[in-house]
């Protein structure tokens, strides 16, 4: 995503965005990122690749790409790398990516049809169009000993979290916890940190946190960090972003 969202969402384990985007540039999410448009199509440059023309598109995470919305509005659903969805999604893109595309566009054409209230609403129910999509849910497809750092992660977000912590938290050595983590989550544990951070401070910026408090309440060093690391995600700073959508809860 790069720029102007008219709304603005965080749940547990996702977010969503819908409005104008306009391009500034390559970025890249922690999380899956599903694009879809009901008004128009739109392109992304994947530097060694370019797809043009398209109403639906799912990025994997930490993937370089530019999205290019011609002013149209889009719906962006970003996904946390933890979430089994996000696991499930790539799973189903990788192995049939055109059958994929065809059935979850149509599923959501449906949706947006027959869907007139509100945008948390409509947000819940085009997540509930991709968990029908991926089918089992449920199925355990993370280790246990991750998952153990994952939460771990979660609950001293607004401490420093140590390597050293994490792997007795795992009980695997750093090495073995750093490639598990990696493999499991499909990051390295310092980026899945940041975008917990990035999360967790958004979540104080929408209860009223300013953003020198928000920064910090997500365990940011200062304000600018806290920009930067937005902006390398998502092509604008937090305040560009918070300014111009409505924060929904």
């Amino acid at each position: 995503m790069n720029r102007i969202f008219n709304k603005f969402l965080f749940e547990a384990g996702w977010a969503l965005y819908f409005g104008k985007v306009v391009s500034e540039g390559f970025v890249s999410h922690q999380g899956t990122a599903v694009f879809y448009s009901t008004d128009g199509n739109f392109d992304i440059d994947f530097r060694h690749r370019f797809l043009d023309n398209a109403q639906l598109a799912v990025v994997p995470s930490l993937v370089k790409h530019n999205f290019i919305g011609k002013n149209f509005n889009h719906t962006v659903l970003l996904i946390d790398p933890d979430n089994k969805l996000s696991i499930l999604l790539n799973q189903q893109f990788k192995n049939n990516p055109d059958i994929a595309v065809s059935t979850l566009k149509k599923s959501f054409d449906e949706s947006f049809a027959t869907f007139h209230t509100g945008f948390s609403e409509q947000a819940m129910s085009i997540f509930c169009q991709l968990k029908m999509f991926c089918g089992q849910t449920e199925t355990e497809l993370i280790d246990a000993r991750i998952c153990k750092s994952v939460d771990y992660i979660k609950r001293n977000i607004e401490n420093k979290i140590k390597i050293q912590e994490l792997s007795k938290v795992a009980g695997l050595s750093e090495s073995r916890l750093a490639h598990l983590f990696r493999q499991q989550i499909g990051m390295p544990i310092r980026k899945y940190v940041l975008w917990q951070r990035m999360k967790y401070s958004f979540f104080a910026a929408q209860n009223g946190f300013n953003l020198t408090e928000a920064a910090l309440s997500g365990g940011f060093a200062d304000a600018a960090h806290f920009s930067r690391t937005v902006s390398a995600m998502f092509g604008a700073p937090p305040t560009e972003i918070l300014y111009d959508c409505e924060l929904e809860n």
